[in-house]
C-alpha cells in the first residue's frame, strides 16, 4: 500500500493546480460506533501511517467502498467514493465529484439496501490527482452534554 502523508495544518501547495485548506482546531475522537467500527476494521485490515506527525489519532489506509451525500434527505443525491484512509478524528476518500472545503457531508457504508446511518462530517480538503478528487474530512461530533455541578446542594 502507499504511504499516506498526514496533513491536518495548513500547508502551501505542493503542486500546480492543488489546493488545500486545514482544519482550524483537532476534532476530539468519535464516540460513535460505526466510525469505531471503521476503524477497528481498517486496523485490522489496513496499513497504519508510519509517521503520525502532528495527529492525535492514528490514521489507517483501508479501501471501503462509502456512500457520500451533501443532503441525506435525497438518497438519489448520493455517489459512491472509496475510503483512502480514516482514524477516529476524520477520514480520506476518492471520489469523482469535487466537494468544496468546510462543506457538510454525510457518510456511510456502502450497502445494497442504504440500511446504514449516515455519519456527518466536514470537508478539510479537496485536491485533485489521479483517482479523481482525494477529499480530507473530520467527523462532527454532536455537542456535549451539559455537566452538572454535584457537590453544590439543590
Amino acid at each position: 500500500m502507499a504511504k499516506v502523508t498526514p496533513n491536518t495544518r495548513p500547508s502551501k501547495p505542493k503542486m500546480s493546480g492543488e489546493f488545500m485548506l486545514a482544519q482550524e482546531e483537532i476534532v476530539p475522537p468519535s464516540g460513535d460506533g460505526q466510525v469505531a467500527q471503521w476503524v477497528e476494521s481498517a486496523s485490522q485490515q489496513g496499513e497504519a501511517d508510519a509517521y503520525a506527525g502532528k495527529r492525535d489519532c492514528i490514521r489507517f489506509a483501508e479501501g471501503m467502498s462509502l456512500e457520500v451525500t451533501l443532503n441525506p434527505d435525497r438518497p438519489a443525491a448520493s455517489w459512491r467514493v472509496y475510503m483512502h484512509n480514516v482514524s477516529h478524528g476524520g477520514f480520506a476518500f476518492w471520489s469523482k465529484k469535487t466537494v468544496l472545503a468546510w462543506a457538510t457531508v454525510f457518510v456511510r457504508e456502502y450497502t445494497d439496501d442504504n440500511s446504514l446511518a449516515w455519519v456527518k462530517a466536514r470537508v478539510t480538503h479537496c485536491t485533485m490527482g489521479i483517482r479523481g478528487f482525494l477529499i480530507g474530512a473530520a467527523f462532527e461530533l454532536p455537542p456535549p452534554l451539559p455537566v452538572s455541578d454535584n457537590s453544590s446542594p439543590p
